[in-house]
């Protein structure tokens, strides 16, 4: 019991002693970086040249194309839209015959991270419309 007392005290001891020190900020500093280097290290670019090649033909292979933008907006837009809408296409192409209970996609605008332009739509544009792992919750 008695030690149990001295550590109560000397930990009361303690806590005045750090609660009556007053410490402030005296000094704040920072640095920047810039890297402003043009030449290209020719030998990481010559072994990345081969993933480019395969991952440019991918993301700029063409998947649709779009007589007018499909833009992101505030409350409700094209974009928004077009997406509740090919949301409730394929999941009612999935469930079947009980796609009659689907009635509505929620979806929120902050997972859109871009707008489609007009024209061509590649693989690329929509990776930068939703970069994310989205899945449909029925």
């Amino acid at each position: 019991m008695q030690s149990i007392l001295k550590i109560l005290f000397f930990s009361a001891l303690i806590s005045l002693y750090a609660c009556s020190k007053k410490t402030s900020v005296t000094n704040i500093s920072e640095s920047h970086v810039i890297i402003n280097n043009p030449k290209i290290d020719s030998t990481i670019y010559k072994a990345m040249l081969p993933y480019k090649k395969t991952h440019d033909e991918q993301m700029y292979a063409v998947i649709a194309k779009s007589e007018d933008a499909l833009v992101k907006a505030d409350v409700e837009s094209t974009l928004g839209n077009f997406f509740c809408d090919a949301v409730i296409y394929e999941t009612k192409k999935i469930l079947g015959k009980d796609s009659a209970m689907l009635d509505v996609a929620i979806f929120n605008k902050g997972g859109l991270r871009n707008s489609l332009p007009k024209g061509n739509i590649t693989i690329g544009n929509i990776f930068e419309l939703m970069p994310f792992d989205n899945e449909v919750v029925y």
